[in-house]
C-alpha cells in the first residue's frame, strides 16, 4: 500500500535498508498469530531472508520493554517488522555464541534452514520459512560438535558433515585433517 508504505513486494518496489545486496543484511517479513504473512509487512521471494513473529494487535502483540513509550510503563504491546528483526537478531546472537567461528554466510545459511518449508512462504521469502529459534541453535550446536570429528574423504557443509557435497553450500570444503588419525 503504498500510502502507508505497508506490505510492498520489495523485489518490485525496493524498500532501504532491506533491499541493499550485502552479506551483512538479512532483511525480515513478520508473520501474525495464524503463521502467515502479517498484513503490514513487506515481502519478496528474491528481498525477504526470514520470516519472523511480528505480532498483531490486539489479538497477539509482541511485548516490549522499550525505553521511550507513550504511556511510560515498563513494557508495552507492539506489532510491526521491528519486533520481529530483534527476534532473527537475538537468534543470530544465540548461534554465534554456540559457534563463534561461523563465517556471515553460514550464519544466513542457518537462519534460512531453520524452520518449517512452506510452498506459500516460499513465494514471499527466500527460506520459505518462519524462522525456529530452537531448530537454528541446534544446527550451530550439530555443527561445533561435529566440525572436529572428521570422516576419511567426507566434506564440510553449511551445517552438516556429508560424503557428498551439502545440499545449502555451492562449494563444498575439505575438511582439515587432524594430526594423529
Amino acid at each position: 500500500d503504498p500510502a502507508t508504505g505497508l506490505g510492498f513486494d520489495i523485489d518490485r518496489v525496493p524498500v532501504f535498508p532491506a533491499s541493499i545486496q550485502s552479506p551483512n543484511i538479512v532483511a525480515v517479513a513478520a508473520s501474525d498469530f495464524n503463521n502467515e504473512l502479517s498484513y503490514y509487512s513487506n515481502f519478496g521471494a528474491h528481498g525477504i531472508s526470514v520470516i519472523a513473529p511480528g505480532g498483531l494487535m490486539p489479538r497477539d502483540p509482541i511485548i516490549s520493554a522499550a525505553f521511550e513509550n507513550p504511556t511510560d510503563r515498563l513494557f508495552i504491546s507492539m506489532c510491526g517488522t521491528s519486533m520481529a528483526a530483534p527476534l532473527v537478531s537475538g537468534i543470530a546472537a544465540q548461534i554465534w555464541s554456540q559457534n563463534p567461528a561461523l563465517q556471515i554466510d553460514e550464519l544466513r545459511r542457518i537462519l534460512s534452514s531453520a524452520g518449517e518449508s512452506r510452498d506459500d512462504l516460499k513465494k514471499i521469502s527466500v527460506s520459505g520459512k518462519i524462522i525456529n529459534a530452537a531448530q537454528a541453535v541446534e544446527m550451530a550446536t550439530a555443527k561445533t560438535a561435529m566440525m572436529w570429528q572428521p570422516m576419511r574423504g567426507a566434506q564440510m557443509g553449511c551445517h552438516v558433515l556429508r560424503r557428498a557435497p551439502c545440499p545449502f553450500c555451492p562449494v563444498p570444503r575439505p575438511l582439515p585433517q587432524m594430526r594423529g588419525r
